[in-house]
């Protein structure tokens, strides 16, 4: 019988796959449809794009110029499941990094300095990132409600994470640390909460 890791491991493939085999008979349509369908056409394509399936390479080739004008960049990572794997790494480095800046920015307040600062002080630097400068103020002006993304998602996915870990023997300490923190934020009441809400738990 298969560990649940294993099973989520192999259902990731699974989705993907069968992703990749829907994608495959729409892509075939992209030489001959016509103009008045392109436009579903393309709401198909984006649909599966955010599905993160991946395909072979002749496939990839024969949708990358449509792909392209939605996006700045497509890349094949390998064999359908690929991309699913690709995408929990990316959300490893967000969650993560969403945890830490809740807690640089608590750190900043209570060390006196204006933490609102931060974003600008270390532009250019290693530590700066996206998240840092999205979330640092969101945190500040506490924008729990008003979210640009839902806390429960980011927990779904770095569980997901730390159960393909499971499943490939990777250690992920700090994607299990980052998850029990949105966990706790889920029982304070806050799992539709923005990220930035998880600065409320140094109150």
């Amino acid at each position: 019988m298969n560990s649940p890791a294993s099973d989520t491991a192999e259902n990731l493939s699974n989705a993907s796959r069968e992703a990749a085999a829907d994608f495959r008979r729409r892509s075939s349509r992209v030489k001959d449809t016509a103009a008045e369908e392109m436009q579903a056409f393309l709401s198909d394509v984006e649909d599966l794009v955010k599905r993160v399936a991946n395909i072979s390479d002749a496939d990839i080739a024969r949708v990358r110029p449509v792909v392209m004008t939605m996006c700045q960049r497509f890349t094949h990572m390998g064999p359908s499941g690929a991309g699913q794997i690709a995408k929990l790494c990316n959300q490893i480095l967000v969650g993560c990094t969403m945890a830490l800046v809740a807690e640089a920015t608590k750190l900043a307040v209570n060390a006196g300095i204006d933490a609102a600062k931060l974003p600008e002080c270390l532009r250019g630097g290693t530590a700066d990132s996206p998240v840092l400068r999205t979330w640092l103020p969101r945190m500040l002006e506490r924008q729990f409600e008003d979210r640009l993304a839902a806390s429960a998602v980011v927990l779904k996915d770095l569980d997901t994470a730390h159960a393909l870990g499971r499943a490939t023997g990777t250690a992920l300490p700090m994607t299990a640390t980052a998850a029990e923190l949105f966990r706790l934020l889920g029982a304070k009441g806050g799992a539709q909460w923005d990220p930035a809400a998880l600065i409320s738990l140094y109150d």
